[in-house]
């Protein structure tokens, strides 16, 4: 029964069909109701790594699985990557997927290093590590930049925030989310006016200087999902990602909320410049996911230097 109630949730053409007889809603309560547990508590596998997660509503629920396939690809990666004893670092952590799965797959011998800025998300991340009895994950409320300083997050509803630099606040200031009908993908692409978007102060600290100052690993592997926030993030650690121990980076790219003259062929050349030679970049809805190396993939199904569906801007 719950892998029925599944499919006539999230298929696309189920979940059509439930919307047009006005179930829809009803159904993801039910769905939600006979999936998880009493105290709140959704237990996910994925390749073989189970972790638990703290999902207080249909719409929770809805997003945390939801996101599991849409991120597959890196989560794969990473996963069948890095091994015990190992670091990583998770920039733009959330609710912890990355961190939490990690976290096990690395064990006790390793480290993952979490930064999610937002103070929601990032007290559901917390949560979320005790809720696992992890005690290798290291959690920083900051968000990555190339330089220390204050800036505003904006969260543009519940399923995602971008900071960008003041240059763009009034451009992000016309943002809203539009949210696809398939699958409940969401677009944090600027589109029309909407005074539902609310502003966050946050601490932005350089990446390099943090990890100096707290006498921070090298990591193995990285992932980076900013919301349009690539490109500062990514001079902000030039010096941790150049470092030959630094192996692996999985990053999501936003074209429509790039900074002003810097473009998807900008961030390529820039993650070439550190050292990464096997790019695989590949269209991924309204996102780019860019999966880099620095040496040849091998046994992982990764084309190195192929760029399918790039766009030339």
């Amino acid at each position: 029964m719950l892998k029925a109630l599944r499919r006539l949730t999230y298929r696309s053409g189920l979940s059509k069909l439930a919307r047009i007889l006005g179930v829809s809603r009803f159904l993801r309560k039910w769905y939600y109701r006979v999936a998880v547990s009493r105290d709140c508590v959704f237990q996910v596998r994925v390749h073989s790594v189970v972790a638990k997660f703290s999902v207080r509503s249909p719409s929770e629920l809805r997003r945390l699985e939801g996101g599991i396939p849409r991120e597959d690809d890196f989560l794969r990666v990473l996963m069948s990557t890095l091994a015990p004893g190992d670091v990583f670092f998770d920039i733009g952590s959330d609710i912890g997927l990355f961190a939490i799965l990690l976290a096990k797959v690395v064990g006790e011998q390793g480290q993952v290093i979490a930064f999610e800025p937002e103070s929601r998300a990032h007290k559901e991340l917390e949560d979320n590590v005790s809720l696992n009895r992890l005690t290798n994950i290291r959690i920083y409320q900051k968000a990555l930049g190339q330089e220390n300083s204050k800036g505003r997050l904006a969260l543009i509803g519940r399923a995602c925030s971008s900071l960008l630099p003041s240059v763009w606040e009034a451009r992000m200031a016309t943002a809203s989310v539009r949210e696809s009908r398939r699958e409940g993908v969401v677009d944090c692409s600027p589109v029309i006016a909407s005074s539902t978007t609310a502003w966050e102060t946050v601490d932005i600290v350089e990446g390099d200087w943090l990890r100096e100052s707290e006498a921070l690993p090298i990591p193995r592997g990285v992932k980076i999902d900013v919301e349009g926030y690539e490109h500062f993030v990514l001079r902000g650690l030039k010096s941790t990602l150049a470092n030959p121990a630094c192996e692996l980076l999985c990053m999501e790219i936003h074209p429509g909320i790039l900074p002003e003259k810097v473009n998807v062929n900008d961030l390529m050349d820039l993650v070439r410049s550190l050292g990464f030679t096997d790019l695989d970049v590949h269209l991924r809805q309204t996102e780019i996911h860019m999966i880099a190396r620095k040496a040849p993939s091998r046994g992982l199904g990764f084309a190195g230097g192929q760029h399918r569906g790039v766009p030339s801007t």
